[in-house]
């Protein structure tokens, strides 16, 4: 929803004025768009196992005790 915003702002003119106008919203959106990108990315790299190692290597070392 925010990516179609962005776009309709800057599909409807790129003059600096306008652009200059609605730079609140495009930066508010923008960077939702962005979070989000990397929430997806985290999902995405946790998910395939791609670090399974380091996972597995973190969870031997908080299964030992030092008592």
């Amino acid at each position: 929803m925010h990516i179609t915003y962005v776009a309709s702002i800057l599909l409807k003119s790129v003059e600096k004025s306008y652009v200059i106008a609605n730079i609140s919203w495009l930066i508010g959106s923008g960077g939702t768009v962005f979070l989000d990108l990397i929430v997806l990315g985290q999902f995405v790299y946790y998910r395939s196992g791609a670090n399974k190692g380091a996972r597995d290597e973190y969870m031997d070392d908080s299964d030992s005790s030092d008592d």
